[in-house]
């Protein structure tokens, strides 16, 4: 599956490998966001981060969004918790 080139430009500027990305820790994506999941330390996903890639362009009205956003409910937690 051909990655998009907001993503991929993402995931190069920040040394990142998609395939472990995706595989082992879960984020998804599409055009313009990446979506990480945030697990507890037992491995049960808590919430989801999203990485917005157009936060400098809106294209929902007049509204800004941030380059990140929560689920509700989110809270502080050690990313990575739940890897061995």
């Amino acid at each position: 599956m051909k990655i998009p080139e907001k993503v991929q430009q993402y995931i190069t500027q920040h040394a990142l490998e998609s395939d472990y990305l995706r595989d082992k820790l879960g984020w998804k994506w599409n055009a313009d966001t990446i979506t990480i999941p945030i697990y507890d330390k037992t491995g049960e996903l808590d919430y989801c981060k999203y990485r917005h890639l157009n936060y400098d362009n809106p294209s929902v009205g007049n509204q800004k969004i941030g380059k990140f956003s929560f689920d509700t409910g989110s809270h502080p937690t050690l990313y990575g918790i739940h890897l061995n």
